[in-house]
């Protein structure tokens, strides 16, 4: 830090001339000039907040007079001398200008005029100063950088500013002081130490000092040790699997490798990684710490086992036929006034993602069929049909259909529950619309043989709203799956 400098700006005068001359035409020249009469000063208009400002009225024939003090320790005054504390400061503004306080002096003179007179005084706030620091735990040898928080610095005066700064000393630091406005500091020796920063502000004069004892601990380095684990460590194809990183010795550096895996590296400290192809794959972790250098890498073998679909699905809940794009679905018969397309829809609630559907004003028609896509040929023999439903909200003391029912069946557009289409595991949901089950989730299974080849299998949703349930009763579905059971 610079030699430092001390500016006073002493004295301020405010002279006001009041020039009077005779209006008569055998007037002397001399006659109505009166002697300056007014004359207020202050030994500094710029100080630090807490400090005193000195005013003096000097007018001359005075009967009375009236100091106004904004902001001041008290707020008038009818003394020729005033001393007045100013307790509150201001900072700068956007522009870089203190915007300071007004004092007025009001003087009536013997002879019955008022000569006033107006001036700012700024009190600037004085200087604060706090640090922080990358690390206050630091592995011997290696380096910390320190941050200043400093407000209220610059000085008012252009000419001062060079004498602005700051000013550290670090116990046990390389460099022992420094006045950067961040530092960087490498401690070699083991042990706790102080840091100190000094703010210096030149005019208006303020300088703050902030020490923190046992501030920087300086340890023996910990050995950095790879580990991790997974969220899943046998996923199905194409499913997300999230790492984490185990490691011991704080690393804040990392490089994964996965064989088999997208991506097949990251540099994140907790990836997300899927597998296309069912099989064993091997994941290796290299973890670093930066500051030293310190790495350990680990590999292990045969970590994560995808699997395939299982050749039995025909359609794997959530996967074939995707309520979070009605993938593989579609609405059986075009919408019809009674099946308009706002009637349903894909919604997410608590994590779920389901087709919702909710009559409108007419109820929904007993044709409203929802169908996975043609599954091709289901060949005879023992399936299994599984699906996860809910009835959101609704009444069921009214009267009129509130029906579900669900089956398997030609991809055709029959909608008939019997002879002559082929029909099977159906569903005709009775006890979903009792009140202890609405709005719970709730998952239903049937077995049922196909005697005879389909030769163009369907799943199919059939829902019955009456117009007493319109926009009351709304039903949620999710995860449908068919299995072939051998």
């Amino acid at each position: 830090m610079k030699n430092k400098k001390y500016y006073s700006l002493w004295v301020l005068t405010l002279a006001l001339l009041a020039t009077f001359i005779s209006c008569e035409e055998d007037g002397d020249v001399r006659d109505g000039i009166r002697d300056v009469s007014f004359k207020a000063t202050a030994k500094n208009r710029n100080i630090t907040e807490g400090g005193t400002i000195t005013y003096i009225d000097s007018s001359t024939n005075v009967t009375s007079r009236l100091w106004t003090f904004a902001e001041g320790s008290i707020p008038t005054s009818d003394q020729a001398t005033v001393d007045v504390d100013y307790p509150t400061g201001q900072s700068l503004n956007e522009e870089g200008v203190l915007p300071g306080y007004l004092t007025s002096l009001s003087v009536t003179h013997d002879d019955g005029t008022v000569e006033e007179g107006k001036f700012l005084v700024r009190v600037y706030n004085k200087v604060t100063a706090d640090f922080s620091s990358e690390e206050t735990e630091v592995i011997v040898g290696t380096s910390t950088t320190f941050t200043s928080v400093v407000e209220n610095l610059q000085s008012l005066f252009e000419e001062a500013r060079e004498n602005d700064g700051l000013e550290w000393t670090f116990e046990g630091g390389t460099p022992a002081t420094s006045t950067a406005e961040n530092p960087t500091v490498t401690y070699n020796t083991l042990g706790t130490y102080k840091v100190t920063l000094t703010a210096h502000r030149e005019s208006p004069l303020s300088e703050t000092t902030k020490t923190v004892d046992a501030y920087i601990t300086v340890v023996e380095p910990t050995p950095v040790v790879a580990a991790f684990s997974a969220d899943n460590s046998n996923p199905a194809e194409n499913v997300a699997v999230t790492y984490s990183d185990d490691s011991a010795g704080a690393p804040d550096e990392w490089l994964w490798t996965f064989e088999g895996g997208t991506p097949e590296t990251s540099t994140e400290e907790n990836p997300i990684v899927t597998y296309a192809a069912a099989g064993t794959y091997s994941v290796t972790l290299q973890s670093t710490r930066v500051a030293d250098g310190m790495t350990d890498t680990i590999t292990t073998e045969d970590f994560i086992t995808v699997t395939g679909p299982d050749p039995n699905f025909i359609i794997r809940g959530g996967v074939d036929a995707d309520f979070a794009t009605l993938n593989g679905w579609d609405l059986q018969t075009p919408p019809t006034a009674n099946t308009p397309e706002e009637d349903y829809g894909i919604v997410t609630t608590d994590g779920v993602t389901a087709l919702r559907i909710q009559a409108g004003a007419s109820g929904l028609e007993k044709n409203t069929v929802f169908r996975t896509a043609d599954l091709g040929e289901l060949p005879a023999g023992n399936y299994t049909f599984t699906f996860r439903y809910m009835l959101e909200g609704g009444d069921r003391t009214l009267p009129g259909a509130l029906e579900l029912r669900t089956y398997v069946t030609e991809y055709g557009n029959d909608v008939a529950f019997g002879p002559p289409a082929q029909v099977y595991g159906a569903f005709k949901l009775m006890d979903w619309t009792l009140p202890e089950n609405i709005g719970v989730w709730q998952e239903t299974s049937v077995n049922f043989t196909v005697a005879a080849p389909i030769a163009a299998g369907s799943v199919k949703l059939q829902l019955r709203i009456g117009p007493a349930h319109a926009n009351t009763a709304v039903v949620l579905i999710d995860n449908v799956s068919l299995e072939a059971a051998d």
